[in-house]
């Protein structure tokens, strides 16, 4: 039997922009190989005691060894080109501890990966870029980190978040690469909030401030929110360009529409969504991608 001529039509039609897309692909070099970490990490009860005390930042070296070096391992062992792991997904609680200057994450641009064979202390950013450079595999973090006190009130608690000498802790997604470069940092400013009980006076509960608030309106995010939204954007060695946008802020127009209208179609999106969490975050996400007509690493 024949097969009906709209169906072949059909048929042909698809075909067609099956190939264009893989055309388009080979043709200027996008293809590449990523891999998302979608679960937070499994901490040994030795290292947890340790990182409970520990001055390492986000990331002491038992956490290290526990959350970060198997995954880059075989993600390079896959022929992975960029892993991304999800947002905060270091040590939470780091404001009794901040760093020395010297030890602070520096700017975007800089060569992170010094002195690897060193033995002596390094902070704990030197030691990822380490591991990007080994296993020559992009790696994307999320994590709670040190910067310089901002000035503006938080937009839920509706005063400074608290600072400790000159320097305040943001949640950030960090990017370094398979040179052991500084590619991105950005910097979180559309906090995500939840709605709790009024509260008659300000108090401190599982490490977040609940301010008296006629909606008891509170901060999820244990830390300061970036003044601006923060337009993230960098090239990897495979040619492909990324914007970085964190959890809540997808919900808003800036920073993304920034990245998209600078020509990003390749969005990576580290976030605590779905899981214990409950929603249809997949679809979410899913549509996000559809709308945009972006690949969404998540």
């Amino acid at each position: 039997s024949k097969i009906p001529p709209l169906i072949v039509a059909a048929m042909a039609f698809i075909l067609f922009f099956f190939l264009q897309a893989v055309l388009a692909v080979l043709a200027d070099g996008r293809a590449y190989r990523a891999r998302v970490v979608a679960a937070n990490p499994v901490v040994p009860k030795s290292c947890a005691d340790k990182c409970a005390v520990s001055c390492g930042g986000p990331f002491p070296d038992c956490l290290i060894e526990a959350s970060l070096v198997r995954p880059i391992e075989m993600a390079a062992a896959d022929l992975v080109d960029i892993i991304v792991f999800p947002e905060v997904y270091g040590v939470e609680d780091i404001l009794s501890c901040p760093p020395q200057e010297e030890d602070l994450l520096p700017k975007a641009g800089a060569l992170a990966a010094l002195a690897c064979e060193a033995d002596e202390p390094r902070p704990w950013w030197v030691k990822v870029a380490c591991l990007a450079k080994k296993w020559h595999v992009i790696v994307v973090l999320g994590v709670y980190d040190w910067g310089p006190c901002t000035a503006g009130p938080d937009p839920f608690l509706h005063r400074p978040f608290p600072c400790v000498g000159n320097l305040t802790v943001f949640n950030k997604a960090v990017a370094f690469g398979v040179d052991g470069t500084l590619l991105a940092v950005h910097h979180k400013h559309h906090m995500a909030h939840s709605l709790g009980p009024a509260e008659s006076i300000s108090i401190r509960r599982d490490g977040i401030v609940y301010n008296p608030s006629p909606l008891g309106v509170y901060n999820d995010d244990v830390a300061a929110a970036w003044p601006v939204p923060d337009v993230t954007v960098f090239t990897s060695h495979f040619g492909v360009k990324f914007g970085i946008i964190i959890c809540h802020e997808m919900n808003f127009a800036s920073p993304l529409r920034s990245m998209i209208s600078n020509g990003v179609r390749d969005i990576i999106f580290p976030t605590q969504w779905g899981g214990a969490y409950g929603g249809n975050f997949a679809a979410t996400q899913s549509g996000f991608a559809v709308v945009h007509q972006v690949n969404l690493l998540s």
